[in-house]
């Protein structure tokens, strides 16, 4: 994989993602994706990323390797917002807190595999070591922990109302 930043440009009309070479800090190209991209996710042990498009209701997947979109978008539903990528299962996930669902993609066949109903979320995140997703929903205040081998909620946590984004490390330690 070679040190390059990817950067969405939140168009209405056509969006795109920008590649940066890491090291030189300079534009390598832009990459058209569907109607305004909103979220971002990289693989690194594919190289693919994956934009979440919300006016097209799309995935677009980018070839990392080419900079070039690996087929057509990817079709859910309007609204799509936070993205992330388990490297390990190599499936994507994305919130759509419109139709209050999580989206489940197989990152090798680039199909949805499945949805999880009722997680009123615009963010995602996850810890493929634990094989837990992290949903928040500032609308009631809470954080759901899904279980990725069955995407199945298995915990509803109270948190700061105000809280609307998600985000793991190595160095959290969320007992579930």
């Amino acid at each position: 994989m070679t040190h390059r930043h990817h950067k969405i440009n939140d168009e209405w009309q056509n969006g795109t993602v920008t590649v940066i070479d890491g090291n030189s800090n300079t534009r390598i190209t832009s990459i058209p994706v569907d109607t305004n991209p909103s979220g971002i996710a990289v693989n690194p042990e594919t190289n693919r990323i994956y934009t979440s498009n919300y006016v097209g209701g799309t995935v677009s997947v980018i070839d990392g390797n080419s900079n070039s979109i690996i087929g057509k978008p990817i079709p859910l539903r309007f609204g799509l917002e936070g993205i992330s990528v388990d490297p390990i299962a190599d499936r994507i996930y994305i919130a759509n807190g419109i139709t209050t669902t999580l989206y489940v993609l197989d990152g090798k066949a680039n199909s949805k595999v499945d949805e999880i109903r009722d997680l009123p979320a615009w963010s995602v995140d996850l810890n493929p070591n634990t094989n837990r997703i992290y949903v928040p929903s500032y609308l009631f205040g809470n954080l759901a922990v899904v279980d990725s081998n069955h995407n199945s909620v298995i915990a509803v946590i109270q948190i700061d109302p105000n809280l609307n984004t998600a985000k793991t490390s190595s160095e959290t330690k969320l007992d579930t």
